[in-house]
């Protein structure tokens, strides 16, 4: 079953297997998928999620105390300040401040990382190994400001999915589970667009029943519904 969740850039996203851009925000899951060939691969290129390495360092940090995982967390700090700082400017105004001060710090962690990589050990080799590993795809993001630093605004849309996914199986026929994926797409395609998920499904059915169907559907996109607008 595929959920799309629907909205104007950059506030959409697609699970479909195919990405229009070309580029993969993956996760560790999905890189796995690709070698065992159970995603397509011609055409796309992974982008790594920098929260996924910058968690192992940071829970090596809280385990051993390592100066190294430490000194990790902090420059992972200071690229994700660079983001915010970045946050809401066109893609080729991130770029420039992602090439002017993101990319010495990658640069730094590399140097680190590739210095410290044989003496290290447990849970601090792990990290080292991983981000080494993804070191390319994870600096895809400073070279094109349309990429987001990590895949956190997505995971958090689909942590309901997973929350639910036991209970989805329990639908009942195919034909309610397309039901059931209808209205989390529309609740989804609500939040993304800071609208009132249960004012903007009582509108879009209300203006369904008023209509007896007879309307033009991409008036009943999130950005059309005159309730529940939340505020920043």
């Amino acid at each position: 079953m595929r959920i799309h969740v629907l909205g104007r850039w950059p506030k959409v996203f697609s699970t479909a297997r195919r990405c229009v851009s070309c580029r993969l925000m993956a996760t560790p899951h999905t890189i796995a998928s690709l070698k065992r060939g159970r995603l397509p691969n011609d055409g796309l290129t992974s982008v790594r999620c920098l929260a996924h390495a910058r968690r192992k360092f940071f829970e090596t940090s809280l385990a051993t105390g390592s100066p190294l995982a430490h000194r990790a967390v902090q420059m992972f700090r200071k690229m994700y300040a660079v983001e915010k700082a970045a946050h809401g400017l066109p893609p080729a105004d991130r770029e420039a401040l992602r090439q002017k001060y993101s990319l010495p710090i990658l640069d730094q962690l590399h140097s680190e990382l590739l210095e410290n990589r044989d003496e290290a050990h447990g849970g601090l080799r792990t990290a080292i190994n991983y981000t080494l590993k993804a070191f390319d795809s994870l600096r895809h993001f400073i070279f094109d400001g349309k990429l987001e630093i990590d895949n956190n605004p997505v995971e958090r849309c689909i942590r309901g999915i997973a929350l639910t996914k036991k209970n989805s199986l329990f639908a009942g026929t195919h034909e309610a589970a397309d039901v059931w994926a209808i209205y989390y797409s529309l609740i989804e395609s609500a939040r993304l667009n800071k609208i009132n998920a249960r004012s903007y499904v009582n509108w879009v059915v209300g203006e369904i029943e008023r209509t007896r169907g007879e309307i033009d559907y991409s008036l009943l996109m999130p950005w059309h519904c005159p309730n529940g607008h939340i505020e920043n």
